[in-house]
């Protein structure tokens, strides 16, 4: 497993869930055997507040049944909407709570991506573009000195583009990378100090986030594309698709 954890996850809205708790972290899955859970993480979610969460995960982790046992209910959801900017954007967008041009990137694949008949493309897609341009991607995305710039035919597709290259090295990337079309949001993401990647293709918000230098503390991806602002020297051009 390359040290990663792999997830099983089971979520359940009922307010009294113990024995169906007790009953899949014991035996999880029918088709997986022994092995196999020894590789999972476990991890069991409910909207409910649960009291005795520390003392159940306790109990099951001296079981010795799964690689690692994790529990999440009401108080942890709400922390991780509160310290988490990616999650606050989606969350107010799927709610129309906080009206906001600032999307996930995630949505932005999900947009792009879709085909006929509930079909969606793999992230795999621009597999044959990211693979030639890996170590260049790797070089940057540590550094945090200079933004990286993509050119393409349109926004979305660019967009679609960072997806799958995120997703090649670490599917978490993705999770945690917002397109911003608005300065206020923009300053509102640089308060949170963890390492949220940023996209941007406005051209006023593109501007004021180079001149605040936000590329030293963010990973910061600017799209190029046809009839915007005068290109600068692209690190990845992507063709019509």
């Amino acid at each position: 497993m390359g040290g990663q954890i792999r997830p099983e996850w089971w979520v359940t809205f009922k307010q009294n869930s113990g024995s169906l708790r007790n009953r899949i972290s014991t035996y999880g899955d029918n088709a997986l055997t022994p092995q196999i859970r020894k590789e999972i993480t476990f991890i069991f979610v409910t909207p409910h507040e649960w009291t005795k969460k520390s003392d159940w995960v306790k109990e099951k982790e001296s079981l010795n049944l799964w690689k690692a046992i994790k529990a999440y209910d009401a108080n942890d959801i709400e922390q991780w909407i509160e310290q988490t900017i990616v999650v606050q954007h989606w969350f107010n967008h799927i709610t129309n709570k906080t009206p906001s041009r600032t999307r996930t990137l995630t949505e932005q694949w999900i947009l792009w991506s879709k085909l006929p008949k509930n079909q969606t493309l793999s992230p795999h897609f621009f597999n044959s573009i990211i693979k030639p341009n890996s170590q260049k991607f790797k070089e940057w995305i540590g550094a945090k000195k200079r933004p990286f710039y993509i050119h393409g035919p349109s926004v979305l597709q660019c967009q679609a583009f960072i997806f799958s290259l995120l997703n090649h090295f670490d599917p978490m990337l993705g999770d945690n990378t917002l397109c911003v079309d608005d300065i206020n949001d923009l300053n509102k993401i640089r308060q949170f100090k963890n390492n949220t990647i940023i996209v941007l293709a406005h051209k006023e918000v593109t501007n004021y986030a180079v001149s605040q230098e936000v590329f030293k503390d963010h990973n910061l991806f600017i799209i190029n594309f046809p009839h915007g602002y005068k290109r600068k020297a692209d690190d990845i051009s992507i063709d019509r698709i």
